[in-house]
């Protein structure tokens, strides 16, 4: 008999991550990496972040702004979990 199964120590949620384009602004100061990637925001589903990702990427294509938008997965982890396991 198999045994059951433990609860992960983390749940999945998916977020939209924003990268700033330092080449998009002419004469600019070279910017950190770390500070051109941000997580803008996270949905329970990868479908509700894909959507705003898109929504997002068009608003900042019309307005002309050097930036990016996409969806990704990433993992929310419990207060007792192990980070490292």
């Amino acid at each position: 008999m198999a045994s059951p199964a433990l609860p992960l120590p983390y749940r999945h949620i998916y977020v939209v991550v924003r990268y700033d384009d330092p080449d998009a602004e002419e004469g600019a100061a070279p910017v950190p990496i770390e500070d051109r990637v941000t997580l803008a925001k996270a949905y329970q589903t990868y479908e509700e972040a894909r959507r705003d990702a898109q929504r997002l990427n068009q608003l900042a294509s019309d307005a002309g702004r050097g930036c990016h938008y996409w969806a990704a997965i990433t993992r929310l982890m419990t207060p007792d979990a192990d980070p490292y396991a």
